[in-house]
């Protein structure tokens, strides 16, 4: 608010005298005094008369026509005077009440005399300083928002500061809510830093914290809630609370959070120890989060968690997460039931955990059937990397995109995760995967603890890229799944780990072990393993655990290897847990000296060797596969089968153009094919 820099600091008698100097012209002409002088004159404590709440305050204000007696105010000839006492009264200005915002004078008495002065709609304006702030006894909200059916506070964007004093000790929020039972129907803070001053202010022990919120904005205290809540260009400084923005208690039809444009800057959690933390957290009927950057402090003190939402119709993009051990909980958790149509997209998220870790869990009691339906997560970037992760166990495994299920987990209808970018640390030295749970363990997947009787229906994973992760890069165990289909995706690394530990599960890329209740496609993905040695068991694995009918298709998958790399570990393309399960492997792609089903493999599967150019291909119902290759004679190793060809890379006249293998073995019976003309 450039505009109003110099807004506020003066009184009634102020306003009279400066009115004086106003020239009175002999005829009725109107004098223009602009914004900053109005304020100035007469910085007047007053009742907001903003119809809906201060929603969005212009960043420039037009000069302002002023009568020449001084105490009215018109904007135009044909529109209604009003008195200059009504006109100034729209804004308070917590100078107006004794703040000094000179970083060292307290200024939360100011404050609150401030946010009482207004009436049922109410805006407080903070000119550019620094606000020392400090709770009172009982811990409880620093400053708060009384029976106002509208409220809101704004400031001069980075200049204008509220700080929490050095070791004030525990509070419950900065800014909340006094009365329980009364409802704010809207609240708009835009503008503002709020600094928490966590170095100053650190308490002794975990319970301290877990205490109490240590909360930006909230209205926890509130049974009623809010209405509708928006939050634009604020910044917050070294948080360390449970929540930073709160709204916990939006339980009727039609509450909505936005908050946009925003930035948590060194944040942590407390004095190093993890506890259950959201910078934000709202359960509501349509909440956005949008362009807003939240930046933990270190690895060693990184909070919980950024977001977590418990809202329908959510819109979660274009965020950016650093230096957080979870990115973002998009729940199906909510007062109202099931939540339905979430978007979670082009976010950028940088972790030691879990990126974005989806909940489909209903409340005690329960209240809904299904947790989410018609969720959308596309187009974010996961960096995860476990080495950074520095506390005891955690909860959870080291996973990209995820569904957690456990014993209060329920059903979740069409869900889709496209065009992902999912990147993990190499493992090097030590195996961090034996940090976490290696059930749990998958770049994009679900694990459902033990329960195998929640349903997953309508599942899409497509054009997803995952690259190094140690474990599958797509895991799903337990549960059942209707509708699952896994589609061009690029898996790079996948199943790679050097524990010595690791489960089978873990060295697979695309490891399914599910109840089907219909067929789920696997198709056209691309596994690329760069290692000389892969210690990969097999590329995909496929369980259907109820044998309900369902059908695994795969279909034209490609398999990329290194160049001569060495295959000892690996023991099948698609490796299957039961033969008698209905299979289909049309158009898969085996890989050249690879045990292989003998059910596996449809006419017309071809499989490339990188660099090697190297070709297989089933051409019958026969359990080996027609190789294709190229060299400048018949080979010399390796194991052939009848009617594997080599195509002859130096033709010359009187040559001939390749040669085929007419028995079997190693490296086989050769003859030459094709003859050129001298």
């Amino acid at each position: 608010m450039e505009s109003n820099k110099q807004a506020g600091s003066g009184v009634n008698r102020q306003a009279n005298e400066r009115a004086k100097e106003v020239r009175e012209p002999k005829s009725p002409v109107r004098v223009m005094l602009d914004r900053r002088k109005l304020l100035a004159a007469a910085g007047l404590a007053g009742v907001a008369a903003v119809a809906g709440g201060l929603w969005k305050l212009p960043k420039t204000e037009a000069a302002g026509p002023v009568s020449s007696d001084g105490v009215s105010y018109q904007p135009g000839a044909s529109l209604p005077a009003r008195s200059l006492t009504d006109k100034l009264g729209e804004w308070v200005s917590v100078k107006d009440f004794g703040a000094k915002g000179d970083g060292v004078t307290n200024d939360t008495a100011a404050i609150q005399q401030a946010f009482a002065a207004t009436g049922a709609n109410g805006a407080v304006f903070f000119p550019a300083g620094t606000y020392i702030v400090s709770p009172a006894a009982g811990n409880g909200y620093i400053v708060t928002i009384g029976n106002k059916a509208s409220f809101s506070i704004f400031g001069q964007g980075s200049s204008s500061i509220i700080k929490v004093a050095d070791g004030a000790g525990n509070y419950k929020g900065i800014v909340g809510l006094s009365n329980p039972s009364f409802e704010l129907a809207r609240f708009h803070a835009e503008s503002l830093v709020f600094d928490h001053n966590r170095q100053n202010n650190v308490l002794p022990s975990l319970t301290d914290y877990e205490a109490q919120l240590r909360s930006t904005i909230s209205n926890y205290s509130s049974a009623n809630g809010y209405g509708h809540i928006r939050i634009t260009g604020c910044t917050i400084l070294n948080a360390d609370g449970v929540v930073s923005f709160y709204f916990p208690k939006g339980i009727h039809t039609g509450k909505s959070v936005k908050i946009e444009n925003c930035s948590w800057i060194s944040g942590g959690n407390g004095n190093g120890n993890d506890f259950d933390q959201s910078f934000i957290n709202a359960t509501c009927d349509s909440m956005t989060v949008t362009g807003c950057s939240f930046e933990g402090t270190s690895w060693a003190f990184a909070p919980r968690t950024a977001i977590e939402t418990h809202a329908s119709n959510c819109v979660i993009a274009n965020n950016t997460i650093t230096n957080f051990q979870i990115g973002m909980n998009l729940t199906g958790i909510a007062q109202s039931g099931t939540t339905v149509n979430q978007l979670c997209a082009n976010n950028s998220i940088d972790v030691s955990r879990e990126g974005i870790l989806i909940w489909s869990q209903s409340l005690a009691p329960a209240n809904a059937s299904v947790g989410f339906k018609n969720m959308i997560v596309e187009g974010n970037i996961v960096n995860v990397n476990p080495y950074q992760y520095n506390f005891g166990t955690p909860v959870g495994a080291c996973r990209g995109i995820s569904i957690y299920g456990g014993a209060t987990a329920i059903p979740y209808e069409n869900l889709a995760v496209t065009n992902n970018i999912i990147r993990y640390e190499r493992e090097t030295g030590t195996a961090y995967v034996n940090k976490f749970p290696l059930k749990s363990f998958g770049a994009i997947g679900s694990y459902e603890n033990g329960n195998q009787t929640n349903l997953a229906d309508r599942f899409s994973i497509k054009n997803n890229k995952i690259v190094n992760c140690p474990t599958s890069g797509i895991f799903f165990d337990l549960g059942r799944v209707r509708g699952l289909a896994i589609t061009n995706n690029e898996l790079i690394d996948c199943g790679t780990t050097i524990s010595g530990t690791a489960q089978f599960s873990n060295k697979v890329p695309i490891y399914l072990a599910t109840s089907l209740e219909s067929d789920c496609l696997v198709a056209d993905n691309t596994i690329e393993l760069t290692d000389s040695a892969p210690t990969v068991t097999d590329f995909i694995f496929v369980r259907d655990r109820a044998n309900g009918g369902g059908t695994f298709k795969c279909f034209r998958n490609e398999f990329v290897l290194k160049a001569g790399a060495d295959t000892t570990n690996v023991t099948d393309y698609v490796g299957v847990y039961n033969s008698a399960q209905k299979l289909q492997f049309e158009g898969t792609v085996p890989l050249e000296a690879i045990r292989l089903p003998a059910v596996a493999g449809g006419i017309g599967s071809k499989a490339t060797i990188a660099d090697s150019g190297c070709i297989a291909t089933k051409t019958n119902a026969s359990t080996f596969w027609q190789k294709e290759s190229y060299g400048a004679s018949a080979p010399a190793a390796g194991s052939w089968n009848p009617g594997d060809i080599v195509y002859n890379t130096a033709p010359a006249p009187s040559g001939h153009r390749g040669w085929i293998c007419t028995e079997a073995g190693s490296p086989g019976t050769w003859k030459a094919f094709g003859p050129i003309e001298a």
